[in-house]
């Protein structure tokens, strides 16, 4: 009696089992079938082929390679969507392939559940050397106030990032092993709203250095502000609070000019990060908000290939200019999902170079 009693339970609990392992060989059939058309799209373009032929020869390896039931050609009815997009980027060889669908399940209709959502991402590239060699990618940008930037490439834009959560992260320079991240923040201050550089994130080699600073509150029409920031930078998860004059951490890589410990909102201090190829330096400052400014100086930029971020590709002249409301993916384009997040479009891990071109390596 206890048997039959329980036999129904059992019964789902084993349909459920056997498709979570179903549900777990599938996607896996889906990820190495994305990675098959991204490497192989991609090393296509390396031998010559054209965008869209590269297209064609990503398409056939993930058709090849999928499992049955993944694509309306070799299952009528299915949901799946493939989207292949190869693309030549200042010589840079990109594909990224997305694959959207749900796989139909066999026993687990007994719980209701008919279909489960699979969504696979993959990314390859190469990078030829034609962008490779001193003196590539050199100059300056800065960014600054709510905010503005001022891009290596002399053209001054906005970052309307009011129109993505506050608080959202977004990158600002992506290279090979040097990454910076900013959060853009709101704040009210009085019938206004503003937006901001609010934190900075600066990744270097397996470095992580971090500083950051709280809007003023308004209560009842004053600005109350938190002078927490007065120099205080969190390296590698250690917080060195701040003291009067220069301070040097991990071997000159990092160093903090600390001039006032009272009133930093008129840029009195400032954390500078050193590497061989870039000069980062960030403060914050006092414009009815706390404003975090930082200035980027690049010599001999982008040795694995083109700087990316919102002022990394300003260096090439190649920026994304839709940084407004309604205009193709405007500043989402840059968004990352936290503040040691590396862009998943320029993350420069690997610089093997063989006859000329990089190895096409997959990066997401």
């Amino acid at each position: 009696m206890t048997f039959a009693v329980t036999l129904p339970a059992l019964g789902i609990a084993m349909s459920a089992g056997i498709e979570y392992s179903r549900a777990i060989s599938f996607r896996e059939q889906l990820q190495a079938a994305a990675d098959a058309a991204a490497t192989g799209a991609t090393a296509a373009m390396v031998q010559g082929q054209s965008a869209s032929d590269a297209q064609a020869v990503g398409l056939a390896l993930f058709t090849a390679n999928a499992p049955s039931g993944a694509l309306p050609s070799s299952s009528p009815g299915s949901d799946g969507v493939v989207s292949i997009q190869p693309t030549n980027y200042a010589a840079t060889l990109t594909t990224v392939v997305n694959y959207t669908g749900s796989m139909k399940t066999v026993f687990a209709g007994l719980l209701n559940i008919n279909l489960i959502p699979m969504s696979i991402t993959a990314e390859a590239q190469a990078v030829t050397s034609t962008t490779s060699g001193a003196g590539t990618y050199s100059g300056i940008g800065t960014m600054w106030g709510d905010p503005y930037i001022m891009g290596a490439d002399g053209t001054f834009r906005d970052l309307f990032c009011n129109n993505l959560p506050p608080g959202s992260w977004y990158n600002a320079v992506s290279d090979r092993k040097f990454e910076v991240n900013i959060q853009c923040s709101g704040a009210v201050v009085f019938n206004s709203s503003w937006f901001v550089v609010s934190a900075f994130s600066i990744m270097v080699d397996n470095h992580v250095i971090s500083f950051s600073a709280p809007q003023p509150t308004n209560v009842n029409g004053t600005l109350n502000f938190q002078p927490v920031w007065e120099g205080a930078v969190t390296i590698d998860g250690v917080t060195y609070p701040p003291s009067l004059g220069h301070h040097s951490y991990l071997n000159g890589l990092v160093q903090t000019d600390i001039t006032d410990l009272n009133d930093f909102y008129q840029y009195a201090n400032s954390v500078t990060v050193t590497t061989p190829t870039y000069v980062f330096k960030g403060d914050f400052g006092y414009q009815s908000v706390v404003a975090g400014r930082l200035s980027l100086t690049a010599t001999n930029a982008g040795a694995c290939g083109v700087p990316g971020g919102i002022l990394g590709t300003t260096l090439a002249g190649i920026f994304n200019d839709n940084l407004y409301y309604g205009q193709d993916d405007g500043p989402s384009k840059y968004l990352v999902s936290g503040p040691t997040a590396v862009s998943n479009e320029f993350n420069w891990v690997q610089c093997n170079m063989a006859g000329g071109t990089s190895l096409v390596h997959l990066v997401k």
